[in-house]
């Protein structure tokens, strides 16, 4: 680490651990590379998320294309005796694939049995789409949060001779930043959501817990008793 900018002192809160409480003298600048990486890291993290927001929408648009399509259709099959409810309610249940009795006759109308065909495929095609969206973002939200708490909790119990780092903001961001470059594995623990998320956002292979380092409970789930410093 930079002797010029952190003194190092050992805490007496904890016995069991040589627990690093940094005193800051100085704090150095990112470098290009480092700001070029923070950037391009939130950007793509934005763009993928703009993206699945984006695919759902436009599902939801040709969603409302379909069944408006199919709703002219069948109201144009089915002539004058068909009504335009008549017509929406046999695109719905086509859409759906419900399978209820068809209110507009289409025995005696093989141009209007191969129109339900094509509205049934482009319908099922878009609510196939819609449900891969939806369950795209779903794991990309809390489910996935805890999935990756789980697995992540699992990967810290293996770690032996880490390091612990109390806070990741500016200073335990340097810290980490040194950690990194010779090669030693450390956990981070942070109070601050906000913080921990935009220190994750560029290093998101970083193990981490969520919370105040000075709960005994938290210490132990980073791995206190095996940890170097």
């Amino acid at each position: 680490m930079h002797s010029g900018f952190y003194r190092a002192v050992s805490i007496l809160a904890h016995p069991q651990l040589r627990l690093i409480w940094l005193n800051y003298r100085g704090q150095p600048q990112p470098t290009i590379d480092e700001r070029k990486q923070s950037s391009e890291g939130r950007r793509l993290k934005k763009l993928l998320r703009h993206a699945q927001t984006r695919n759902l929408a436009l599902a939801g648009v040709a969603l409302v294309v379909v069944h408006v399509v199919g709703t002219i259709g069948y109201k144009w099959i089915g002539g004058t005796s068909a009504t335009w409810l008549d017509s929406f309610y046999m695109t719905f249940i086509t859409v759906a694939t419900i399978g209820y009795t068809e209110v507009i006759d289409l025995a005696h109308s093989p141009g209007g049995r191969l129109f339900t065909v094509v509205v049934a495929f482009l319908g099922v095609g878009v609510m196939s789409y819609m449900f891969s969206v939806v369950t795209a973002l779903i794991l990309e939200s809390e489910l996935n949060v805890a999935l990756r708490r789980k697995r992540m909790e699992k990967e810290i119990s293996k770690l032996t001779d880490h390091y612990i780092i109390c806070g990741i903001g500016r200073v335990g961001s340097n810290v980490a930043g040194e950690l990194r470059k010779t090669g030693r594995e450390f956990v981070v623990i942070e109070a601050d959501q906000h913080v921990l998320d935009g220190y994750l956002e560029t290093h998101d292979d970083v193990p981490y817990l969520h919370g105040d380092a000075s709960d005994d409970d938290l210490l132990r789930g980073a791995g206190i008793t095996a940890a170097a410093g």
